[in-house]
């Protein structure tokens, strides 16, 4: 297996090993842009990425277990009208179940506080798209980090 090195001084090389490593400065001239996979009917996920929620009916989408998935980074933005479904149902086992962690924010709950579940459903509202959450996995547990829109949280 071949390893390939970028580094300031010798450029570009193929080293023994495996793997890609930049061992320099990285500079980017336009900003990260990841490209939106639609999904149109219910979905389990094996990894991070940006996914819309299109179908003509509700979607359930079963994220990965977390312990196969850390660090990913999960975008998930309704398409389309409807209670759309994320899940992270996958955590069930014998003794527990690890949830969605959703940290409150803002002067009156001074971050301290915790509410969690495994489910999160976007407004079921007429009209409403383009809600959104954004989700990072720690290897345990989903963490809210964002949210648009309109959303419940339950067990």
């Amino acid at each position: 297996m071949a390893r390939t090195v970028v580094d300031s001084t010798k450029g570009l090389t193929v080293e023994a090993g495996s793997g890609f490593s930049i061992e320099s400065e990285l500079s980017l001239d336009s900003g990260i842009t990841m490209t939106a996979t639609a999904l149109k009917k219910d979905t389990t996920l094996t990894r991070g990425g940006l996914y819309t929620l299109s179908g003509s009916s509700l979607i359930t989408v079963t994220l990965p277990k977390a312990a196969n998935v850390p660090g990913a980074l999960f975008i998930l933005r309704a398409a389309s009208t409807g209670a759309h479904v994320v899940t992270a149902s996958q955590e069930v086992s014998q003794l527990h179940l690890n949830y969605i962690t959703f940290p409150l924010t803002g002067a009156a709950n001074s971050g301290s506080k915790v509410s969690s579940g495994n489910k999160i459903t976007f407004s079921s509202q007429t009209g409403i798209t383009g809600s959104s959450v954004v989700l990072m996995c720690d290897g345990k547990s989903f963490c809210l980090m964002a949210a648009s829109g309109s959303h419940d949280m339950s067990r």
